[in-house]
């Protein structure tokens, strides 16, 4: 039981593991012997009051654009913890939460009738027709951050976006986190206000997370907040950033269709919780053996995983196979771009498998794919040699006729995890010798250029049977000369008609 709770709570890349910090922003969690920036040790310290106008936000002049204006040096940092660190960005020669910003909040309101910016920290309670302190972060919890600031090319947005980076300067994968809506944009999606219109039937809001490793994009991550004119974020809701590997910096970005003719109308908000980052730690020899088990000889189908993984500090694309891997087996993984497991628009990528033994037949495969739910296509294609032998064709969960694909492609799968198997048109395939290459494509297969967003390929699954070590496979016939042992390796002179003994290297029923 142990060995189980530690290996899924660990990561399956062999030789490490890791566990889970996380920035829940609770007071009783501030473990920093390091006082805040305001001389306090702890995160309700920093929580503004009134949430539009206040000192710590907007300065001596509470924002008031009649007056000079004052930077202010609101910032955070969960030293000691996860490291994570934030700042307001440098906007309009000045740092105030109105250039953009992560502001510490426990403010929330069910109230649309005050979904305005004087009550723009506040995270929306459906249901409720009251307003309030505490209780309503994430689990339970009391408070959280609310992010506000975007980017377009409208000429009119911020030029530098929020983010949270990691303080003490190393690299870290950030595992998830957790979003919400505030009362302010539930407001402006379903009702509009002066400034932009309520949500049309084809209109969409998302996040866009960038993650940068020594001051280069690795990727991009979207996180759909409304769309097709739906609100899709109704509580608190995970956000997958695994995908982006070790960072020094992740940035957010409030994009949409709403434009008012000045760009983005809607109100560039969203509230975040317990952000969980991993922290690498040496395995125990009981979870490297559960992250590659060994051999059995058994007569079932085995099976082994590929998982496509890119060093961003090297600069080097390489592929990790754990479970009943065939013996003399390797994996090798190319891509151009700057993670294991994304395809960007229009490229494509790489897993060879070489040395797959000839008396294996591959029954399956399966990949860990998804999609951007608004827009994206793969496609990946599995060759012996020259010979296509499987295929796998997928889609976005939302792209239709309407929307622009131009023909029923493929299945659909979301942005979450898809186990999806691949098509065998000639039944299972007899393994030829040459290497077996899965080669994975990001498509354009649609009208629309912004349907066409990154796609991924996280994992690969090949199942096969192996004439060699199928279990027990022949009868014997007379036994003559040759040495014959049981099945702890004890030579055995006299063998018993019926039982099973190993002859030759091989499970036989005498």
């Amino acid at each position: 039981m142990v060995m189980c709770l530690c290996f899924l709570s660990a990561s399956a890349q062999e030789g490490t593991t890791y566990t889970l910090r996380t920035l829940t922003f609770e007071d009783a969690d501030y473990v920093s012997d390091s006082a805040n920036y305001l001389g306090y040790r702890n995160w309700s310290s920093l929580i503004d009051n009134p949430q539009y106008g206040g000192t710590l936000l907007y300065g001596e002049n509470h924002g008031d654009p009649s007056q000079s204006y004052t930077s202010v040096n609101y910032r955070w940092y969960d030293r000691d913890n996860t490291f994570l660190y934030s700042e307001l960005p440098l906007n309009w020669n000045t740092t105030m939460y109105w250039g953009g910003g992560h502001a510490i909040s426990n403010y929330w309101n069910g109230k649309l009738s005050e979904g305005d910016y004087m009550h723009q920290l506040s995270v929306y309670v459906p249901n409720n027709q009251s307003s309030g302190t505490n209780g309503h972060g994430h689990g339970g919890s009391d408070n959280f951050c609310v992010h506000y600031g975007y980017h377009d090319n409208s000429g009119y947005s911020a030029e530098n976006l929020p983010s949270f980076k990691f303080g003490d300067g190393i690299a870290r994968t950030v595992d998830h986190m957790y979003v919400n809506l505030t009362t302010y944009l539930v407001n402006c999606l379903n009702n509009g206000n002066n400034l932009t219109d309520s949500l049309g039937p084809n209109d969409y809001l998302k996040i866009v997370a960038s993650g940068y490793l020594d001051g280069n994009l690795v990727d991009d991550i979207d996180f759909f907040l409304a769309n097709n004119g739906n609100i899709s974020v109704t509580d608190w809701t995970k956000f997958n950033l695994s995908d982006f590997g070790d960072v020094n910096e992740i940035f957010f970005n409030i994009v949409g269709s709403n434009d008012n003719g000045y760009g983005l109308s809607q109100p560039a908000y969203f509230a975040y919780d317990d952000v969980a980052v991993r922290f690498p730690i040496e395995s125990r020899s009981i979870v490297a053996n559960a992250v590659k088990p060994r051999k059995e000889e058994t007569e079932g189908v085995k099976s082994f995983k590929i998982k496509p993984e890119y060093d961003g500090k090297n600069k080097v694309a390489y592929a990790t196979a754990t479970g009943d891997v065939p013996e003399g087996v390797t994996v090798a993984f190319e891509t151009p771009n700057k993670t294991g497991n994304s395809l960007r628009v229009g490229t494509s990528n790489f897993v060879t498998i070489s040395g797959m033994p000839v008396t294996c037949t591959i029954t399956g495969v399966s990949a860990n794919i998804s999609a951007n739910m608004r827009g994206g296509a793969g496609r990946i294609t599995a060759k012996d040699g020259d010979s296509q032998f499987a295929f796998l064709a997928f889609h976005g969960k939302t792209m239709d006729a309407e929307h622009g694909i131009v023909n029923d492609y493929g299945i659909e799968v979301d942005d979450q995890v898809n186990y999806v198997p691949f098509t065998f048109p000639n039944g299972n395939h007899q393994v030829s010798g040459n290497d077996i290459v899965f080669f994975a494509e990001n498509v354009d297969i649609v009208e629309k250029p912004e349907f066409n967003t990154t796609v991924r390929v996280r994992e690969y699954t090949v199942y096969y049977t192996d004439s060699n070590t199928s279990g027990i496979t022949e009868i014997k016939p007379e036994a003559g000369n040759t040495v014959i042992y049981n099945l702890q390796g004890i030579r055995v002179d006299n063998p018993v008609k019926g039982g099973v003994y190993i002859i030759n290297g091989k499970k036989v029923v005498y």
